[in-house]
């Protein structure tokens, strides 16, 4: 065999190291390509603490729309989270069912509200963390069949509240407020919004009546924002003063008030009467800015919050046993009430029978909201004018 020439030899090589190079060429820039592609990816990707995880325990900020039923147990705070409990309907066999149930007694509504405590400065307490004498001043919370009202026997060393599981942002409430077996003179008041912050800390809106402290202008009328915040009886922040409104005389035992409140979105409008009279001769109304003013960013924040959204109310007092006689309340107290979906109307029980309003279920139900109906035991999704059964 004859042996190669060395040019020829020479060409092979230099063929070679050319496909070499080339092959080599092409596999760096297939790597370039995949690595800048790998991060793009990892870019468009949310960093590990900005992402919600299915275990620990997490704090979730923002709106969040489920449009698929939730599958296990809800916790937390109402006034965020759309779940009711309520008296719906989306048939007319349904519909004539519910109207021959009788609704639970407002005492059984009533063990079912929360109770809290509040100290000074954000020193918070419930039923499952308080003890000794803020415990009972919670645990003093009754409902008086014979005269239908909602008392405290407590002289509450703190601001003691008593708050709805459901959520309003439209009602009235009118209620009689009294002590009959405390001489003394503190606040007596209801609570027309409640709300948990991201850090699990209470707010509230309360107008505040005293029953006889001249001395003292905080609390002879007034719509407060965070009550017994600052020393005692004090605000965090006084919406609207009414000291200069009323008059008053010493204590509340053998005297009674009107209290009435009441909210429409992002107004409320609060009446008083002079002690022992049915006529309101004192108005304070609030109406939520549209910036903060003068008011401290978190505190307009909060506000804001609770006169933008349905919130829990009820009612509260201060050092001082009291009572609440209920007179007159619309839109609340729905589980005595039936929202019939298919006809898009509410019915109100008024004394001993089910009574159609001009209320409409449309009005009141948000879409995506999830109903359970223990009287019939059937569980629904609100959406669009239509109750889904799920």
């Amino acid at each position: 065999m004859a042996t190669p020439s060395l040019p020829k030899l020479d060409n092979l090589v230099s063929a070679i190291r050319e496909s070499i190079d080339t092959k080599i060429q092409t596999s760096a820039s297939e790597l370039s390509d995949d690595i800048n592609r790998l991060q793009s990816d990892v870019n468009t990707k949310a960093d590990d603490a900005s992402v919600v995880h299915t275990s620990d325990t997490e704090t979730i900020s923002g709106t969040k729309t489920f449009v698929s039923t939730i599958v296990g147990d809800i916790t937390g705070n109402a006034g965020t989270c759309k779940v009711r409990f309520i008296n719906l309907v989306n048939n007319n066999d349904d519909l004539a069912r519910v109207m021959n149930f009788t609704p639970p007694s407002l005492a059984d509504v009533f063990n079912t509200w929360y109770r809290f405590s509040h100290a000074n400065d954000y020193v918070q307490y419930n039923a499952s963390n308080a003890a000794d004498a803020a415990l009972l001043d919670i645990e003093a919370w009754a409902y008086d069949n014979e005269n239908s009202a909602i008392v405290n026997s407590r002289n509450t060393a703190t601001y003691v509240g008593f708050v709805s599981p459901d959520t309003y942002n439209k009602f009235t409430i009118k209620t009689e407020i009294s002590s009959s077996t405390s001489t003394d003179d503190d606040a007596l008041s209801i609570i027309i919004a409640f709300m948990r912050d991201v850090n699990g800390v209470e707010h509230h809106i309360s107008v505040i009546r005293d029953g006889g402290r001249n001395g003292e202008e905080y609390n002879k009328f007034n719509l407060v924002y965070d009550y017994n915040y600052t020393g005692f009886g004090g605000s965090k922040v006084v919406l609207a003063s009414g000291k200069d409104l009323i008059t008053t005389v010493s204590g509340w035992q053998g005297h009674t008030a009107l209290l009435y409140a009441e909210r429409d979105g992002n107004k409320i409008i609060v009446k008083t009467t002079e002690m022992d009279s049915e006529d309101f001769t004192a108005t304070l109304t609030y109406t939520l800015p549209d910036d903060k003013g003068d008011l401290d960013e978190e505190d307009y924040r909060n506000i804001k919050y609770m006169l933008s959204n349905k919130c829990q109310i009820g009612f509260g007092l201060h050092s001082q046993p009291g009572q609440f006689k209920l007179l007159e309340m619309s839109n609340i107290f729905d589980d005595l009430n039936i929202f019939d979906a298919a006809n898009d109307v509410v019915y109100e029980y008024i004394n001993g029978s089910f009574v159609q309003t001009e209320r409409k279920v449309s009005d009141e139900l948000a879409d995506y909201t999830r109903v359970y109906n223990k009287n019939i035991k059937k569980e629904f999704i609100y959406y669009d004018g239509v109750a889904y059964e799920s």
